[in-house]
């Protein structure tokens, strides 16, 4: 029974990593998940301070409704670009960086944005950049579940070689 449990924690590590690992793959090419309407992101630049730094993290959700002094993500096609709601206009509104001087040049359409800001999570960026970094991919998902494998087949075999060593029904003198 307890070699069943053990297999059993090995397979949950393993899918696991199996599940982890397209997200370590998003990271490339730019793609963000969503769930139940919300999407983290890693601040890139300080355009917003004070509002948020470099590597913090955010995360938006998808509203009914912006206003002035909302901060809405834009997809501008390119990037995403977090800033504040300066003015509305009929065709959208017109952001800005906190840290900025003058307004943005592309204006943030209602099909453009993404979300507006929800929560920051101060430098988690850091962690989530290491994450999904190789380093940190090794480091935290592939080390662990080598060493819980080695574990179990050298427990296993210990078993085996103690089996051979003293057969059932021989007798010690």
């Amino acid at each position: 029974m307890k070699q069943i449990g053990s297999w059993m924690v090995t397979a949950g590590i393993l899918a696991a990593v199996i599940l982890a690992w397209p997200f370590y793959i998003l990271n490339d090419d730019r793609s963000n998940l969503s769930l139940f309407g919300y999407q983290t992101l890693t601040v890139l630049s300080n355009s917003m301070e004070p509002e948020f730094t470099t590597q913090d993290m955010i995360i938006i959700g998808e509203q009914q409704h912006y206003a002035e002094g909302d901060i809405i993500t834009v997809n501008t096609g390119s990037e995403l670009v977090t800033h504040r709601i300066v003015e509305a206009v009929p065709d959208g509104f017109h952001t800005m960086g906190d840290a900025n001087a003058t307004v943005d040049s592309t204006l943030a359409e209602p099909g453009m944005i993404e979300g507006g800001h929800v929560l920051t999570i101060p430098y988690a960026g850091f962690v989530v950049h290491f994450i999904t970094s190789l380093p940190g991919f090794l480091l935290l998902i592939v080390l662990p579940v080598t060493a819980v494998v080695t574990m179990s087949l050298m427990k296993r075999f210990s078993r085996s070689a103690k089996k051979d060593d003293n057969p059932e029904g021989a007798s010690s003198t």
